[in-house]
């Protein structure tokens, strides 16, 4: 008695790497083949939407009654009495001052003033004969008064050169109208187009330089990555330190400015001061307490959860290593980018066949045939919800090979054991067990984010 007796059992660990179980099948394969199925009905649709689509129709000008201009809209699907009109001589399309849209035969050459016979008019206008007509229809506001130079682009008159042609007193003041209004309209086109072209000129100079920053900023992530497995820790703090030193500057100096702006906007007199000085107070104010509080914000972070830092370290150094270890993960992301740039592509060309059919929709595949007035609208959600599917689809497949590799890496005790290309491994693996059970979590995400869209165009329709 008083003696303890010693525990003579002997535990006995595996030593032999854990890896990856070889005792598995296919999970969830019926939704793999409904998955398979769905897709062969967005083959079937999207050759119905090429067949019967033409997307010129959504750069084809379209006036107020929403025809299209240069074509006969009584034999486009979907027309009203209001909108059937044969258009093929008028190709162009203008918005004449102070009225509706309108299609036209062509673009104005030149800014003039209108006559008896050069005239644009709404379509209801009867043939004019006399200038008392004429006065009668422009002050209706039904004819334009004047033409604009302009330009045909893309079947559109774009206005190239705005000046108001010189009007009698008496027209004007009969007609009632308000020539400022008319030359600010024209200073607002004139100066979106400018501003348009300048846009576009900046991204055509600088896209070697857009480029370049790409590449450069590649460059650093792998640098960074090497660096993070030679001196993470030290890295890291010395990038948060150097953060926390510069927000605290940036905030000691926004501070001394604020203050010798409003002491200066202080000293102005009532008659010097503006409304732009006020606005520029404002946001220095503004600028300096958004700045101290976000580097109060960083500053606390550092200080109280140093440890968790210190434990993030950690996690980002064995990343680093995992990484070094499998050095295809970084670039198989790419295989993803490029699959869901495609699927994006081919979800705008058979999309936009499908809002633009020139007859009426019927779909006849397998011996079937379907044809009702809302066939277009039931492909369209059928082809956004395929496509939202295999969007997710994609990513799934994606996180899933990721898991996988980590996976492998982590359960795999003795590192030069790993496989030669763990990455590639791992998406054998999904392709071969795993592909219906993404399309289960994928199938999940298409239906709530289509019931968001369809929730979404329901508030815009009635709001």
């Amino acid at each position: 008695m008083g003696k303890k007796e010693k525990n003579s059992r002997e535990v006995n660990y595996d030593t032999k790497p854990i890896g990856t179980n070889k005792n598995r099948g296919c999970t969830d394969l019926p939704f793999l083949i409904l998955f398979i199925v769905f897709w062969v009905g967005m083959y079937i649709i999207a050759g119905v939407a090429v067949e019967t689509g033409d997307p010129k129709k959504l750069i084809t000008p379209r006036d107020s009654r929403g025809q299209y201009c240069g074509v006969d809209n009584s034999k486009m699907p979907h027309q009203n009495e209001n909108s059937n009109m044969d258009l093929t001589s008028k190709p162009a399309f203008t918005s004449k001052p102070l009225s509706v849209q309108i299609c036209v035969e062509e673009c104005p050459t030149s800014t003039r003033l209108v006559t008896v016979d050069d005239v644009y008019c709404n379509y209801d206008v009867p043939p004019i004969t006399d200038e008392v007509d004429l006065l009668i229809y422009i002050s209706d506001n039904r004819c334009n008064w004047f033409f604009y130079e302009s330009k045909p682009i893309l079947g559109r008159c774009v206005l190239s050169n705005f000046t108001i042609p010189e009007i009698p007193p008496k027209v004007s003041e009969a007609l009632g109208l308000n020539l400022d209004e008319l030359i600010n309209s024209g200073g607002v086109l004139a100066n979106s187009k400018e501003t348009t072209m300048k846009v576009m000129t900046d991204i055509i100079n600088a896209k070697w330089f857009i480029v370049g920053g790409t590449v450069v900023g590649f460059v650093i992530c792998f640098v960074y990555l090497i660096l993070m497995r030679l001196i993470g820790k030290l890295l890291i703090w010395v990038t948060l330190l150097a953060t926390n030193a510069l927000l605290v500057s940036c905030s000691v100096w926004l501070y001394f400015y604020w203050q010798e702006y409003r002491l200066w906007y202080e000293q102005l007199t009532p008659e010097v001061k503006t409304d732009a000085d006020l606005y520029e107070l404002y946001g220095i104010t503004a600028g300096f307490f958004t700045c101290a509080a976000i580097t109060a914000i960083i500053l606390l972070i550092s200080i109280f959860l140093r440890k968790r830092i210190n434990i993030a370290i950690e996690v980002i150094k064995e990343a680093a290593k995992a990484i070094a270890a499998m050095p295809l993960i970084v670039f198989f992301p790419l295989w993803n980018f490029a699959l869901t740039i495609g699927l994006f592509a081919y979800f705008c060309y058979v999309y936009v066949h499908i809002i633009t059919p020139v007859e009426n929709v019927s779909v006849t595949s397998f011996g079937y045939s379907w044809t009702d007035s809302k066939v277009s609208f039931y492909l369209e959600w059928y082809h956004i919800f395929g496509c939202l599917w295999g969007l997710a689809f994609l990513s799934g497949v994606n996180q899933v090979t990721f898991s996988g590799a980590i996976a492998s890496y982590y359960w795999t005790l003795d590192k030069s054991k790993l496989p030669l290309a763990p990455i590639i491994s791992a998406f054998y693996r999904t392709v071969r067990y795993h592909l219906g059970s993404i399309c289960v979590g994928s199938l999940m995400l298409a239906i709530v984010q289509v019931i968001r869209l369809f929730l979404y165009s329901f508030q815009k329709q009635a709001g």
